[in-house]
């Protein structure tokens, strides 16, 4: 399965209300857009704050998600 099929199958998933797919999402995700936030806004515990809203906005938004997430 590609990486692509994975990240369709994640996202359906998160629209259909499964847990275990948004932690894995947020599992994979979460440290490096942390790190990659921490470069813009040069605070490592603003970054955190700033990811985990984004995540918060992402399962605010199952079921109406779509690929590619935009």
């Amino acid at each position: 399965m590609t990486t692509t099929r994975i990240s369709e199958q994640i996202i359906d998933d998160i629209n259909e209300g499964k847990e275990n797919a948004f932690s894995a999402l947020y599992d994979c995700y979460y440290s490096y857009l942390c790190a990659y936030a921490t470069t813009y806004v040069f605070n490592p515990d603003e970054a955190k704050e700033i990811v985990n809203d984004v995540f918060m906005n992402i399962w605010s938004s199952r079921g109406q998600l779509s690929f590619p997430i935009h």
